[in-house]
């Protein structure tokens, strides 16, 4: 069986959720089935964000400026043999495509918040929801929650959908071990990163796009507000780039005392494994977002 892989967010430039999600799917079908064929469309070269695959997986590069899966995935399905299965990360599936396309839907935040959104992104969203839930031949949610929305939104029967919790990378968000502790000085010397954590500790820490659907806004007002407690003299460090509503964001710090405003720091777009080092060093973990599908930061911090 020759099965299709949607690989365009894995060719972004910055990898969030839904890129690492599909990172981490492909790794670990590639660990697991060494008989199916696999094809992975692409818009430009993505193997060295994957790593080496079984001689059973392949890449077919399809340069394409924007809409790559609506039109030129499309394009491939209809000049093309279809794979048997096509499989989508996400919730935006091409307008031909083959009868069994699987797609992931993450959450449906902007059913609850669509105030939170830009007018663009909002209809392209529903386009995208209304194109999956009618053509998908099954829908895979990160949670039940999600589910119970998708059954509630769009009126799909439960038996179409399938929750398949996320999952963390062990190898690189977990405890110190009790040998790590002991040589935690060493650890710190040797790491740019982990000096870079020290420079701004102790630290509350957040990681998410800086927009208002990640509720920034209210995130900065608690930390003001903390800070009228003489004892605490945390940073607020904020991983993520800017994202819808952060012009107000930047109005409402540029309000706050100049000893308040120069503790936010922020970092803009960090690495997984940066990431994980800022986690673990942070005293608070603080994510107050509006709404999440699954929430994965959270585990990641716990983890």
């Amino acid at each position: 069986m020759q099965i299709g892989f949607d690989g365009s967010r894995i060719a972004k430039q910055f990898l969030t959720g839904t890129e690492h999600y599909s990172i981490e799917i492909l790794k670990a079908l590639s660990k697991i089935d060494y008989k199916n064929q696999y094809i992975i469309y692409s818009p430009k070269p993505i193997e060295e964000k994957i790593g080496k695959l079984p001689k059973n997986f392949s890449y077919k590069i399809m340069p394409f400026p924007k809409l790559w899966t609506q039109i030129r995935l499309s394009w491939e399905m209809l000049t093309n043999a279809k794979p048997d299965i096509l499989f989508v990360p996400s919730h935006t599936i091409p307008l031909i495509h083959p009868k069994k396309t699987i797609t992931v839907i993450h959450d449906l935040g902007f059913k609850h918040f669509p105030h939170l959104y830009n007018n663009m992104d909002l209809k392209y969203q529903e386009f995208g929801l209304n194109m999956a839930v009618k053509n998908a031949s099954h829908i895979i949610a990160v949670s039940e929650n999600t589910k119970k929305d998708i059954v509630k939104f769009c009126r799909v029967h439960p038996a179409k959908i399938s929750v398949i919790y996320h999952g963390y990378n062990q190898n690189i968000y977990k405890p110190l071990s009790k040998d790590e502790i002991q040589r935690k000085e060493k650890l710190q010397e040797k790491s740019l990163f982990q000096s870079k954590t020290l420079k701004y500790s102790p630290y509350i820490f957040f990681v998410g796009r800086l927009e208002e659907k990640k509720n920034i806004l209210g995130l900065i007002k608690t930390y003001a507000f903390l800070r009228r407690e003489p004892k605490i003299k945390h940073c607020l460090v904020l991983a993520g780039n800017p994202g819808y509503g952060y012009e107000r964001i930047n109005e409402l710090k540029n309000l706050l005392p100049e000893n308040i405003r120069r503790d936010i720091i922020e970092l803009g777009y960090v690495e997984d494994r940066e990431l994980a080092i800022w986690m673990k060093n942070a005293d608070v973990f603080f994510f107050p977002s509006y709404f999440e599908g699954f929430g994965l930061p959270i585990v990641e911090a716990m983890a």
